[in-house]
């Protein structure tokens, strides 16, 4: 029997098995772009807050005693002096007093040496029998008496004084008068408002936010601020967070405290600057953001394919397009489904299919 070999195959025939064996080869699927996969990422929403620059802190100036005022120091916009003096009160009656009380410590301490005197005669008196021991005894008495009575006037004393230095109503030394509502010649009365001054060394912005903006902006050390109104950058911290919040519009009241480079840099130091805080928060609605090329579209509506080995089809709703998150390209979208969480992986289609259009915004 012949054996049949290659070399008996004539040339025509081995290239056509060449050239068929190549065609197969080049049919194949290609494992790796089968393969691809892609991760869903959060989608983020911009959010703007809007504030006001505030002093760090503020008082009321008011009055312990009741006088007329003689001398006020500071405009509104002036700063409080270095001795810490708002506006002085007539001290005349406080005066008058205390030299009242001086005399009369000064007659009780007289009578005092007189007792004592009285008293040790009286004793010598007792000893030689020529007295007796009632007499002794009241002018003991009467001695006692009379240093208490030069106690008490003695502290009588110190409560005039101490009287009179409240007729100097005091301020924060360096802090800024923002009303005035006291002149001289005015009368005062114990307790009554004179004047309201703020802490200008530092500048805070009072915010009413959501929990989720909370949160933002305790997760960040040094926040971004913008002064549009003075076309102005500058940073911040959150100095303050209210315990409490507001039963009708359901945030909390935050402050955000201005960096002392944010403060060297503004023109100047005063309420009422504009700032806006810029924050990416998740979006509420839990959309995610994947390539466009990963949304296949059949029979207008959206689909994407798990990248499990059952390669599930999930249906999706196009929210529209989204900015390219850092270190990817091409077009992504704004998805949404109740079944695509954020970590779920889906396949990217082979070249041969069609990626979903650019939705319109």
């Amino acid at each position: 029997m012949r054996v049949f070999t290659l070399r008996h195959l004539s040339g025509h025939c081995i290239l056509l098995v060449l050239l068929s064996l190549l065609t197969s080869v080049c049919c194949l699927p290609d494992p790796a772009a089968a393969a691809a996969t892609v991760t869903a990422l959060p989608a983020r929403i911009d959010t703007v807050l809007n504030g006001f620059t505030r002093p760090y802190n503020s008082l009321v100036v008011a009055s312990e005693v009741a006088g007329r005022c003689l001398t006020v120091h500071g405009e509104v916009g002036d700063a409080i002096l270095q001795d810490g003096i708002f506006c002085r009160l007539d001290t005349t009656f406080n005066t008058l007093q205390l030299a009242s009380n001086a005399t009369a410590r000064q007659q009780l301490r007289r009578q005092i040496r007189y007792d004592e005197a009285e008293l040790q005669r009286n004793e010598r008196l007792l000893a030689a029998q020529a007295s007796s021991q009632s007499q002794t005894e009241q002018l003991a008495l009467q001695l006692d008496l009379s240093r208490l009575k030069l106690s008490q006037l003695e502290t009588e004393a110190k409560s005039l004084r101490e009287t009179g230095k409240r007729h100097q109503v005091p301020a924060p030394a360096g802090w800024l008068v923002l009303e005035r509502l006291v002149e001289p010649g005015a009368w005062v009365s114990p307790g009554q408002s004179l004047a309201r001054v703020g802490d200008f060394s530092a500048l805070v912005v009072p915010l009413t936010v959501t929990e989720a903006e909370k949160e933002a902006l305790t997760a960040r050390e040094d926040i971004a601020l913008l002064f549009p109104d003075a076309n102005r950058q500058g940073t911040g911290r959150l100095e303050r967070i209210s315990p409490d919040f507001d039963p009708a519009s359901r945030k909390t009241r935050v402050e955000v405290q201005l960096s002392p480079t944010t403060m060297a840099e503004l023109p100047q130091r005063r309420g009422g600057l504009r700032v806006q805080l810029h924050l990416q928060l998740a979006d509420p609605s839990g959309a995610v953001l994947l390539p466009a090329a990963a949304v296949s579209e059949r029979h207008e509506e959206f689909w994407l394919t798990r990248a499990s080995l059952e390669k599930s089809s999930v249906r999706v709703m196009v929210l529209g397009p989204a900015a390219v998150p850092a270190g990817t390209e091409g077009r992504w979208l704004r998805v949404v489904s109740s079944e695509v969480r954020v970590g779920d992986s889906f396949l990217l289609p082979r070249s041969d299919s069609t990626p979903v259009s650019q939705p319109t915004p």
